[in-house]
């Protein structure tokens, strides 16, 4: 019988979550580590993870993890940093496994030095659906993994103070954002550009609030039933700014659920390649000036 009870606690920097899974612990190990088995219940992981190895773990759905300096205790312990979409800080994840007489009692913990406390519920909450994926797959031996998530976002941290990077939601954003010759403005154009081909996406709406500093942008294309929103804004974090995106309304722009996937796909990498750029215009600014 597989005792699903998953206890979790957390502190201002990290969460735990356990569950206990019908596997004996080297059987549970090979779920976190083997890329055959980690793909039923998590992601497509790019190698297997053993000390020293480098990896992606791929959702599919143009989410993934870029994980390094990978530590590992055969059938005991595994841990690893990953950086969400190669954009975000990385966390440090570790897995520890402990044997409870025919069953495993698996506990992960996702840990950053510089993560605001009500971070920590909403991070319990995606180990929660991913532990029980994993407690499921190991029952039943069935695939468990979510289909595609539904709401994208992404972040990154420019190395300069909020008060500087306010322009890159108005005066600067022709700078990192793909858009046309018309720059930001309603009836403008996002271009998308990737091996699929160019697309033209128009910008139904643009606005721009300085309190919290963020802007909304409504993007439609004619092959679209409906727009999807987009929400980037920025956050402090001592002397710089987390500039992040969130874009929503994969399900409104067509009724086929894989045409929704691949647009979330296309959309993933452009924002992934506008945040880099985004970093990249805000290098110069943080740079000490010449000194004769």
């Amino acid at each position: 019988m597989i005792h699903d009870t998953a206890a979790s606690i957390g502190d201002a920097r990290g969460a735990v979550v356990k569950v206990r899974v019908a596997a004996p612990t080297a059987r549970a190990f090979a779920a976190l580590t083997e890329p055959s088995l980690v793909r039923e219940w998590f992601g497509e992981l790019s190698a297997r993870l053993e000390t020293g190895a480098t990896a992606q773990l791929d959702f599919g759905d143009g989410d993934f993890f870029l994980i390094d300096d990978v530590k590992v205790s055969p059938t005991t312990h595994v841990t690893y940093r990953w950086r969400f979409l190669g954009t975000s800080e990385p966390d440090v994840i570790t897995w520890r496994l402990e044997p409870a007489g025919s069953d495993t009692i698996v506990a992960v913990s996702d840990w950053h030095s510089d993560r605001y406390p009500e971070s920590n519920q909403e991070l319990e909450e995606g180990w929660r659906d991913f532990t029980n994926r994993l407690v499921r797959f190991l029952a039943t031996g069935s695939n468990t993994r979510y289909d595609w998530r539904r709401t994208l976002d992404a972040a990154i941290e420019l190395p300069i103070p909020i008060d500087a990077a306010r322009r890159l939601l108005s005066v600067d954003a022709s700078r990192w954002l793909p858009l046309s010759a018309g720059g930001l403005r309603p009836g403008g154009t996002v271009i998308l550009k990737d091996a699929a081909g160019c697309d033209s996406y128009t910008l139904d709406a643009v606005s721009i609030a300085d309190a919290p500093p963020h802007m909304r942008l409504l993007i439609s294309h004619t092959n679209w039933r409906r727009p999807t929103e987009s929400t980037i804004s920025l956050r402090s974090r001592g002397g710089r700014t987390i500039l992040s995106v969130t874009q929503v309304g994969w399900t409104g722009v067509a009724a086929d659920p894989a045409y929704q996937k691949r647009a979330r796909q296309r959309f993933a990498a452009m924002w992934i390649a506008a945040l880099h750029r985004a970093q990249a215009v805000c290098l110069p600014i943080s740079l000490p000036a010449d000194r004769d």
